[in-house]
């Protein structure tokens, strides 16, 4: 069966293979003859203009170039692979392996890449974000839906009524089976609240759902009881990667994690937590993060990654909503209804993500993609309770709201944790140009049972029991779902939202 990779599909996988054996090098202190930083960049934009172009002869000679150029870092780097040490080396022997795969794949091959086979770009080492101008001017002519994601990565009103949008659930005593594989369907996994010390079927339930990339949305481990200690938080994570399942996922899903304030060391912790840089480092330790990610030399662990299927593109952008926060109003009702712990602060001086990550969330939502999945560790749109969320600054709320609608990106949700429970939310107001919809995932050991709030703006009822979510953006169809499943995969909440109404119009 031909390999369904078109040629511009192939020229970025080219060139994010050549990122990744050139930052192996600059880790691991090897010496390249020439990185081409300059000259593979330009010749994957090329390549995509003369395939929009037509011009079929030129591209395929341009690809020629783009392989000779790839396979001489190739070969360089795997000349000095003895000088990595030995226990390093089978991280670079598979970057090699699989940069050698793409060189060497032809278009009858049952390819590694293929159109269904997502390619996870990472935020840092772009080569076109971080050059002239002028150079991301071109990417945007005839180019932009072949390589957004390699510029971005290593980064109105809504037509029809609600009736149209409304709720399907399938019933609960039929598990959910993962639709099959196709070009144009990209499945993205989610869920948050993971107690290290309890049981933890949720990875195989999820990881059975076959998704494309996975999302830990914080809480991932619960280390936040006095006296927070750097031992403490490393205990927590170890304990969490010694379970099987999570082991399994994660080794064979790509994923992004955040955290929230149990990982963070502080209960409803926020900026000045004397532990913070420790819990940093503990963080950056276990999800194994890169001395060449950015996150290593900036405050936070905000962070986004491109997801891409054949010519689709979704990003995932994690953002920080500890590291920056601002104090929050204490309630004068502790336990009443809608005023729990907090109460919403007008103070204009207060932040939720602090200046930097503020114009880095700009940035990242003016990057050309898709969809844009906006993981927030506390819930964002909800209303009607008085615990942790956005709408405790609702200045900083209705930033959100404006940035979004400012930077005219299609197809953006937020997914969120922190509550032990799940639900899906909707909101549509003057300072958005089309409905903003969450999905709450955030029960997959610690759950509360008897939950029972408002939810004047959710759609449908709380989830109560252990669960997982998951993302699917489905291009062909045109169509996104949120779906909430229990542990067995059973549909408990689901929402079908058209692409074409999460737009501006």
């Amino acid at each position: 069966m031909p390999k369904a990779v078109a040629h511009p599909t192939d020229s970025r996988l080219l060139e994010t293979s050549r990122q990744h054996l050139v930052s192996l090098a600059k880790e691991e202190g090897l010496t390249l003859r020439q990185n081409y930083n300059r000259e593979v960049p330009r010749l994957a934009v090329q390549i995509g203009r003369y395939a929009h172009a037509k011009q079929y002869r030129r591209m395929k000679k341009s690809l020629r170039t783009l392989r000779s150029r790839v396979g001489r870092v190739m070969r360089d780097v795997g000349r000095q692979l003895e000088r990595i040490e030995p226990s390093r080396q089978d991280r670079a022997r598979e970057i090699l392996g699989r940069a050698n795969r793409i060189l060497t794949q032809q278009t009858k091959d049952k390819s590694i890449h293929s159109a269904r086979t997502p390619v996870v770009l990472d935020e840092p080492a772009s080569a076109f974000m971080n050059t002239s101008c002028s150079r991301r001017r071109l990417l945007t002519r005839g180019t932009r839906r072949f390589f957004a994601a390699a510029a971005a990565a290593l980064g109105g009103s809504v037509a029809g009524s609600m009736s149209a949008c409304a709720p399907v659930a399938p019933a609960p005593s039929v598990p959910s089976v993962p639709p099959p594989a196709r070009p144009g369907l990209l499945r993205v996994g989610v869920t948050s609240c993971a107690d290290q010390n309890e049981p933890q079927p949720v990875w195989d339930a999820a990881l059975a759902m076959r998704p494309d990339f996975f999302i830990f949305a914080g809480d991932n481990v619960y280390a936040s009881d006095p006296p927070a200690t750097q031992a403490r938080l490393r205990a927590a994570y170890d304990a969490l990667g010694a379970k099987p399942g999570f082991q399994r996922l994660r080794q064979a899903v790509p994923h992004l994690a955040v955290w929230d304030d149990h990982d963070y060391g502080l209960n409803d912790g926020g900026a000045g937590w004397a532990l913070a840089q420790v819990a940093k480092d503990e963080f950056l330790r276990f999800w194994r993060v890169s001395e060449t990610d950015p996150r290593r030399t900036r405050a936070g662990v905000f962070h986004a990654q491109m997801v891409a299927a054949g010519e689709q593109r979704v990003q995932v952008i994690g953002l920080d909503t500890r590291w920056f926060r601002s104090p929050l109003k204490p309630t004068d009702q502790r336990g009443a209804s809608g005023r729990e712990r907090y109460l919403p602060d007008p103070d204009p001086a207060k932040t939720m993500l602090g200046a930097a990550q503020w114009r880095w969330l700009e940035e990242r939502l003016a990057t050309p993609a898709d969809a844009h999945i906006i993981v927030s560790s506390i819930q964002c749109v909800t209303e009607g309770h008085g615990w942790e969320r956005w709408g405790n600054l609702p200045l900083e709320r209705e930033r959100l709201f404006r940035t979004i609608r400012a930077s005219g990106a299609r197809g953006v949700v937020v997914v969120s944790g922190d509550r032990h429970i799940g639900g899906i939310y909707r909101h549509a107001g003057p300072e958005l140009n089309y409905p903003l919809w969450e999905m709450t995932s955030s029960g997959a050991t610690r759950i509360w049972s008897t939950a029972n709030e408002p939810g004047p703006n959710r759609i449908g009822p709380l989830v109560t029991v252990n669960h997982h979510g998951i993302v699917s953006v489905d291009f062909a169809a045109g169509e996104l779902k949120l779906s909430l499943l229990d542990l067995d995969n059973r549909v408990l909440q689901e929402q079908s939202i058209a692409l074409a109404q999460l737009r501006a119009g």
